[in-house]
Order: C-alpha cells, then sequence, then structure tokens
C-alpha cells in the first residue's frame, strides 16, 4: 500500500530536520528536540547514509507495525476475530494516515503511537508488566508529547478493570511517570501558551473549527491536502453556522464518551472504548492541533483509538444479541 512512499524525496520539514552529515540537533544543546524521533533519523543515516529510500522504508515499518498492534489491542479488549483485523485494516488504509507514514517528519507520530499502544497491552496483560508500560509511555513523550495521554489511558484502563488495581503505588508510579513526560517535553522544548488559540475566545473558535474539520475527514476523508490555509486564522475566525454545529457536536459527543467512560468504569471495554478515542479527540482539539491546524498527521493516534473502539464496540453489540434472543425464548413456568 505505502511500498511507492520508498521513491520519496525529501520534503517540507524533511530538510530541515535531516542533513548532508545526518539529522540535524534541534532544541537545547544538552538534549534534542524530540529525542526519540532523533535517535531513529540517526539510525537511518547510520543504515543508509542520506538514502530517503532508508527514511521512507522505516516508516513503512513503523505504520505495519502500529497496525499490528491496532489488531492486538482489538483482541485485547474483546474484539470478535474478523472485527479486530478489519480495524487493523481500517487504521491501516484510511487516508488520513498519509501524511504521517509518507511524509519522513511525521516520525514523531508514527514513534509515539507504537511506543503508546506498546505500553497500552504491556498495562493491561493477563501479567501487567507495569513498568515496562510506564518505560514506554514515556518513550512516548519522547517522540512527541501529545504521548502524554498515553497515561491517562493506562488509568482509565485500571479503572475499567482492564489492567492492575490502582492501589497508593501504581497511583504513584502513573503520577511519577506523568511528571517525568511533562518535565522531558519541557527539556526538549515542547512548550506552548497557556491557550492555544491565544485567548479563551480565540481557543474556543480554534476548537470548533478543529473538531468539525477532524470530525467530517474521520467520517468521509475527501479533501485531504497537505496545508489548510482556511484554518490558519482559526482562533481569529468565528466558524460558519454549519462548522460550528458540527464542531460543537464533535465536542459534545467526545465530552459525554469521556463522563459516561469514568462514570461508568464497570462496563469494562466498552467504558475504555469510549474513554480512549474522546481524550484523543479533545486533546487534538483543544491543544495539539493548535500546531499547524489541521495537519492530517495530528489525527494519526486518533484513527487507531477509533479503529480499536469501533471493532470493540460492534463485538459487545454482538455478543449481546444471542443473550437477548436465548432469554427471550425461555418458557415462563406455568401459573
Amino acid at each position: 500500500m505505502y511500498g511507492r512512499a520508498a521513491r520519496f524525496d525529501f520534503v517540507f520539514d524533511d530538510h530541515s530536520l535531516i542533513g548532508p552529515d545526518g539529522p540535524r540537533w534541534l532544541g537545547p544543546e544538552w538534549i534534542p528536540y524530540r529525542p526519540l524521533r532523533y535517535l531513529s533519523l540517526w539510525l537511518d543515516h547510520a543504515i543508509g547514509g542520506g538514502s530517503p529510500a532508508v527514511y521512507h522504508a522505516t516508516n513503512i515499518a513503523l505504520h505495519a507495525a502500529a497496525a499490528a498492534l491496532v489488531v492486538l489491542a482489538a483482541r485485547r479488549f474483546g474484539a470478535r476475530r474478523g472485527l479486530a483485523a478489519a480495524a487493523g485494516v481500517l487504521f491501516a488504509a484510511h487516508p488520513l494516515a498519509i501524511e504521517a507514514v509518507a511524509y519522513v517528519a511525521g516520525r514523531r507520530d508514527l514513534l509515539a503511537l507504537v511506543f503508546g499502544l506498546g505500553a497500552l497491552l504491556a498495562w493491561t496483560a493477563d501479567r501487567p508488566r507495569t513498568r515496562l508500560a510506564l518505560f514506554l509511555a514515556i518513550g512516548s513523550v519522547a517522540a512527541k508529547e501529545s504521548g502524554a495521554v498515553t497515561i491517562l489511558v493506562l488509568a482509565a484502563a485500571s479503572r475499567a478493570g482492564l489492567g492492575p488495581r490502582l492501589d497508593r503505588g501504581r497511583l504513584a508510579s502513573l503520577a511519577t511517570a506523568a511528571v517525568a513526560a511533562g518535565l522531558l517535553a519541557i527539556a526538549y522544548g515542547a512548550t506552548g501558551p497557556l491557550w492555544p488559540g491565544g485567548t479563551l475566545g480565540g481557543t474556543v473558535s480554534m476548537a470548533l473549527h478543529l473538531s468539525a474539520h477532524y470530525g467530517r475527514h474521520l467520517l468521509w476523508p475527501a479533501g485531504l491536502s497537505v496545508e489548510y490555509p482556511a484554518l490558519a486564522g482559526a482562533a481569529l475566525s468565528w466558524p460558519g453556522p454549519i462548522e460550528t454545529i458540527t464542531g460543537a457536536a464533535s465536542l459534545l459527543v467526545a465530552s459525554w464518551s469521556l463522563a459516561w467512560a469514568l462514570w461508568r468504569p464497570r462496563r469494562g471495554a466498552l467504558a475504555l472504548a469510549l474513554f480512549w478515542p474522546a481524550a484523543v479527540f479533545l486533546s487534538v482539539a483543544l491543544v495539539i492541533g493548535a500546531h499547524e491546524p489541521g495537519a492530517d498527521r495530528h489525527a494519526y493516534p486518533l484513527l487507531a483509538s477509533m479503529a480499536v473502539s469501533i471493532a470493540v464496540a460492534a463485538s459487545t453489540a454482538l455478543n449481546a444479541r444471542p443473550l437477548k434472543a436465548r432469554g427471550a425464548g425461555v418458557l415462563q413456568p406455568a401459573a
């Protein structure tokens, strides 16, 4: 599917990231900007020199690994085999993934997702590997600061009964990992304004624009582009009526899903299936998407969480139908 991408050259930010002598050192003197991405680009250079094919091949391999992890996550949380496989295909083939995969600079999103999915699978294993999970979660942040959402998802998984019990020790470990992730992101230069839109009003305006944009492209990925000039001033111009309604509806659905999952954790996998994509969507709409508004790569982790959640929800519904049918067929005792 992405084989032809291996023949692509460097484009856009690739040139600022990769020079003739390998990846450029960006950020502070003592730690490179998004250090895990820097390390992976350095390994590519060590293997293939300046050949773009090696960099692109690594991106393709990471996307394949992410698709496999999506299937494993769907199965872990109760999806039927066919639906779990369909989730992997949906994630792998969805057009919103193209920018992250075909663009070498998108390595950050690929690594952040692979490490985040690995953390979730380690955390929810039959014998939870909590230290490995937290290490991978911090690794996700080392690739891109948005990986911090992974720590929230781990906590939600435990609250839903899918991970280790949240005793004081594990809560302290999660809190420590969150602080470490935050300090790491600050250390390598991932800082931004309190209100990404500049003001509270600008943030609301941008959130409506971005919610409508990503919600629409998730369901109907037509009109995708390398960049979206119309969203460049999203914080300065209020969206039109249709976009306002669409964006507000998307934000309300995500907020309701988050609240329901927290309120009804005993629903297990279904609760996590609602919490996970809702948390990622809100992080994109309210914070992450403000940097280069509308960029398709911001939706990459959202695609994975949505694919898993759809498979889990569909399997839950299908598994409930036979139970209802059997219940309806039980003979009542004669009076």
